[in-house]
């Protein structure tokens, strides 16, 4: 399962389905909360998309 926009409802889900056995990854915007999520085990990424693509990314134009 991937989680986008892992804040309180996503992290709640996330706990659900760590409990089920299943792996989950996260995508949430701070370092703490990438932290806080790695202490129960889940995997997660901390990149605030809204400030757009990390440091050497590039992005192309969408299909038409």
């Amino acid at each position: 399962m991937v989680i986008l926009g892992c804040g309180y409802v996503g992290t709640r889900l996330a706990r659900r389905y760590r409990e089920r056995g299943s792996p989950v990854s996260c995508l949430v915007r701070s370092e703490d909360s990438q932290s806080d999520l790695a202490a129960e085990g889940i995997s997660a990424v901390a990149r605030d998309i809204a400030t757009g693509p990390p440091a050497g990314v590039e992005l192309g134009e969408p299909d038409e």
